[in-house]
Formats: C-alpha cells, structure tokens, sequence
C-alpha cells in the first residue's frame, strides 16, 4: 500500500510514496489541485503505481538516474496509459541528466547484473540539466545536478511544498553506493554538502529508498558528514 504524506501546510502537493519493486524503491506520486498527478522515479510494478494514482491523468514522469529500479518502468507506464487507459495526451518524461545516457540504454545489462527484471530501456523527451524548472500544478521543482552516484543523477526541490526528492543520493543516515566504476564518491558527498546542506534546514528529504528525513538531521548526524 501507498504511504501518504501530508505535511498539513495548504501550500503543499498531495503526495503519496509508493514501494516499487524488490528493492523497495521510492516512487514518489504529486498531485495537483486541478486532479492531476506527477510521477518521479516509476521503477516497476506500474500496475501498481497506475492503481494509486487513482485514474487520475499523469501529466509528467521524472525520473532522477539511470538505474532500473528508478527507471525501468517509465516506458512501460506510458505504454500502458496509451493502450489500456487512452489518456488523451501522454505523460512527458524529464530527466535524468544526459549523462546517464548510457543506463539508460542498458537495463538489460543491469538486470542481469542484479538478476532481475529491469524493464525497459528510456529515452527522455527532455534531459535536465542543474538549475532547470518543472513547473507543476502551481509548484516550481527545480533540479540540482548530484553527480557521484551516477554521472546524470539530479534531485528536485520543491521550495513552496519544503520538500527534496533525493534519490539515491542522500539517505536517512547515509549515502548513495559509489562503487561501479562510473561513480564518484568524493563528487558525491562535495555536490551533497555543496547543493543539498545549503538549503533550508528545516527541509523535509524524501529519499529513494527507505524513510524521510531531513537537511538538519543529515547535517547533525549523517556520518559520511562528521
């Protein structure tokens, strides 16, 4: 089941975290006042992640890295909203940065890596880049480029709803894995301290995997950071 967040504040998005896959990843849903919603990180189980959103229309995938448990799914979401559903215009996908490209396009490599279903390859109808806006339902995300874990990996931050969708980046006590050859775990914790313990301290972060947390506790307690 779902697990719905409300941070009692009229100015917020609905939000509602969602589980996905063996691996527990995040998928986060936005909805709008207007009965829209948006979708961030769909990895799998898009079964599930259609039932949640509650027919309402998805206007925007985002998607933070090139890892199939976070990107596996956008491609056969938006097949399934076009073939069972006929949502009359299709969902534009976000993200990551370019230079995830290459995940992107090898999730069959990463499946076989981790002995799982990766789902499908994706190519974004826009790639971000650091500073860019997703406007949605009255909201501006905007991107912050975290390299380190993955090359393109970037994190939205919702100013007006005080919140950080961090993907694999920083997590409640941790960090993201930066031993595949292609991470950077120096990168990593400069681009966190530098981008992400800027912000507000009271800013609520909503990781990829496991429980919320925030900038003042990963600054206070986080041992990557002390």
């Amino acid at each position: 089941m779902p697990h719905r967040v409300q941070q009692g504040l009229e100015n917020c998005l609905e939000m509602k975290i969602l589980p996905v896959t063996s691996l527990r990843q995040n998928c986060t849903i936005l909805f709008s006042k207007e009965g829209k919603a948006l979708v961030i990180d769909p990895g799998g189980d898009i079964a599930k992640i259609l039932k949640a959103v509650d027919e309402r229309p998805i206007e925007k995938i985002l998607i933070t890295h090139g890892h199939f448990d976070h990107a596996g799914g956008a491609a056969g979401l938006v097949d399934l909203i076009r073939l069972v559903h006929h949502q009359e215009k299709l969902p534009v996908i976000y993200g990551p940065s370019k230079e995830d490209e290459f995940l992107l396009n090898d999730m069959q490599g990463q499946g076989e890596y981790c002995d799982m279903d990766p789902g499908d390859n994706i190519l974004p109808d826009h790639w971000l880049k650091d500073g860019d806006i997703v406007e949605f339902g009255g909201h501006e995300l905007k991107v912050l480029h975290i390299p380190g874990h993955t090359p393109g990996h970037v994190v939205f931050y919702d100013k007006k709803s005080n919140r950080l969708i961090t993907g694999d980046t920083l997590f409640r006590g941790t960090v993201g894995r930066s031993d595949f050859d292609y991470c950077d775990g120096e990168a990593l914790l400069k681009n966190i301290r530098e981008k992400i313990f800027t912000l507000p301290h009271d800013t609520h972060v909503f990781p990829g995997h496991g429980m919320p947390t925030s900038v003042k506790a990963e600054i206070a307690e986080n041992p990557f950071f002390q």
